[in-house]
């Protein structure tokens, strides 16, 4: 045992104590910090638990109902006829909701083909300000088509704006892919023989007729229209097996190349500042026709009519040049009157033909055109 001294004793526990003083001190003199002391790690953790921002996924009919919705008000904001660059700018914005609104739909269900349609629909709608759209709708529609290849309203649509396009071979295609679809319904069978004619595919349209004309009773008032319609195609093949004294080329109805068109840019600064308005309306299944002429601006072959009481009826069309021959046939009986070519013009900018009568007729006249090099 060592010997205690009182005096180091004391000294231990004053420097001790001194020693404590200065560290409570020294804590107590610290700055504080404005922020809970959390270490990287247990952060985190926390914002991992903590409640996601990103929107839950609906299901698909609220994507498209909520863009058809979107739709709907762009289509009556679009009927102010004098729009300024603001009411255009609130189009455009509504529209691009409706595609922003049905996209986030097709991320989530790619597989269902009323998204795709109704995407389709939308491009529609901007046709006559986007030029791209067209291409897009057809191109979202053969998406519908391929996850329901049984629906009819996917290759008909297609049919239309194909037809719209002026593309009428490929607009023949599906409409032949409606009929199959639906083969009871007598009216795709006439539609298929109409289209094919505008195509030029006289022969496939003989066929078509001729089947419908076999499945119709004679008592239905389109028995007899439609044995004239019959009439004047195979008047239309005689001639001009005669008059070229060649075989006739047969088209065939191959599928038509879709491809996908590059994303649509609304641009809305650019469009709000064009001078016309913006109208967002579903595509014309047909083009215009007046009593004195009639627009059929990439047919091939067509139906017309002739008024009552007038001589002459002019028909546009961009495939008339001068080797090209331009065959008519009128339907029913025309009372020894004759139906001819009168003019035909390839020079100008506007192509056009002209069918005249050689005297009145005090009934409407109809006839078919074929265009044939």
């Amino acid at each position: 045992m060592y010997p205690s001294h009182p005096k180091l004793t004391i000294i231990i526990a004053a420097v001790f104590a001194l020693g404590i003083i200065l560290s409570i001190t020294l804590v107590l003199t610290l700055p504080k910090s404005e922020q809970p002391v959390i270490t990287p790690l247990s952060k985190q953790r926390a914002q991992n638990q903590s409640p996601q921002t990103s929107p839950i996924a609906q299901n698909p009919s609220y994507y498209i109902n909520t863009a058809q919705q979107f739709l709907v008000h762009a289509e009556e904001r679009s009927q102010n006829q004098n729009q300024n660059e603001t009411n255009k700018k609130e189009i455009l914005v509504l529209v691009q909701s409706a595609l922003d609104t049905i996209n986030n739909g097709i991320s989530i269900y790619p597989r269902d083909d009323r998204l795709f349609a109704q995407r389709a629909k939308i491009y529609q709608g901007i046709i006559s300000f986007s030029p791209k759209a067209i291409e897009a709708a057809i191109s979202d529609l053969e998406q519908a088509r391929q996850l329901s290849p049984q629906n009819p309203v996917y290759p008909k649509t297609q049919s239309q704006l194909f037809a719209q396009k002026g593309d009428f071979q490929s607009a023949a295609y599906y409409t032949r892919i409606v009929y199959e679809i639906e083969p009871t319904n007598l009216e795709n069978l006439a539609n298929l023989g109409k289209i094919q004619v505008k195509a030029g595919q006289i022969n496939n349209a003989l066929q078509s007729y001729q089947k419908l004309l076999s499945l119709l009773p004679q008592e239905n008032p389109q028995y007899q229209p439609l044995q004239e319609e019959i009439k004047a195609l195979k008047t239309l093949l005689a001639k001009a097996d005669t008059e070229t004294n060649s075989t006739l080329q047969i088209v065939n109805e191959n599928p038509p190349e879709i491809k996908e068109p590059s994303s649509i840019e609304l641009l809305p600064q650019e469009q709000a500042s064009l001078s016309q308005n913006l109208i967002i309306a579903a595509p014309k299944e047909e083009n215009s026709q007046s009593q004195n002429s009639q627009i059929d601006l990439n047919a091939v072959a067509g139906e017309a009519t002739l008024p009552a009481n007038k001589e002459e009826i002019k028909i546009i069309n961009n495939n008339i040049d001068n080797q090209k021959q331009i065959y008519i046939a009128p339907k029913g009986d025309i009372q020894n009157r004759i139906l001819y070519v009168k003019t035909k013009n390839a020079e100008s900018e506007e192509k056009y033909f002209v069918v005249a009568l050689n005297k009145p007729f005090n009934q409407d006249i109809q006839f078919t055109w074929w265009i044939i090099r």
